[in-house]
């Protein structure tokens, strides 16, 4: 997943415009907005301390 760093504020998120062939935008700490198609989806990407493993949630 390539993401664009970015600041999200409210502002930003207000403005965020729909696209079918939209990127992530990248707060921090795995957090992440997606504007696709009619919704905008919040990502949270994050490792797990038991198994140290990746996991995303939407």
């Amino acid at each position: 997943m390539t993401a664009t760093k970015k600041t999200l504020s409210d502002t930003l998120l207000k403005n965020l415009k729909y696209s079918p062939n939209a990127k992530p935008i990248a707060d921090s700490n795995g957090l992440f907005i997606l504007a696709q198609k009619k919704a905008k989806v919040w990502i949270y990407s994050y490792i797990s301390p038991k198994t140290g493993k990746r996991s995303t949630k939407k």
